[in-house]
């Protein structure tokens, strides 16, 4: 029986990194379309947190919020920085550039591989640092 789920768990597997890889450029960015969240897990007391909202046009534009556990123990918001953008999706990777932050903080270009995008969700590798995220689907 461990055998037969294992065979079943495999081929799902298989079906789904085959279904994802045959998406052409334009389909990716038909599903990245809308606004997404995230949250970073909390390194050095500093929380940080996010939406970005990718446009049909391909312009985005969105925010990050950077928060401090205080003495006390409660989370304050000690900066919050908009930004805008242009993307594009080449090869299944998210290229953004032209970014603006409003705290001036200066930017290259950007470039995330698209590992999965879903109703729900999307996963992408930093392809800087070969790290992988997460990102929520909020409309």
């Amino acid at each position: 029986m461990r055998n037969v789920i294992l065979i079943m768990y495999l081929f799902i597997l298989t079906a789904c990194s085959t279904l994802s890889s045959t998406r052409s450029d334009r389909d990716y960015a038909g599903l990245l379309i809308g606004t997404w969240g995230y949250n970073y897990p909390e390194e050095s007391g500093v929380i940080t947190s996010g939406e970005k909202t990718y446009n049909a046009d391909g312009t985005s534009n969105g925010f990050i919020v950077y928060k401090e556990r205080t003495s006390a123990g409660d989370v304050e918001e000690v900066e919050r920085v908009f930004y805008t953008s242009k993307w594009k999706i080449q090869n299944s990777i998210v290229v953004i550039t032209d970014v603006v932050y409003s705290d001036l903080t200066p930017v290259s270009t950007l470039r995330d591989k698209i590992i999965f995008i879903g109703a729900k969700n999307a996963v992408f590798q930093d392809l800087s640092d070969g790290s992988t995220f997460e990102r929520i689907r909020i409309k």
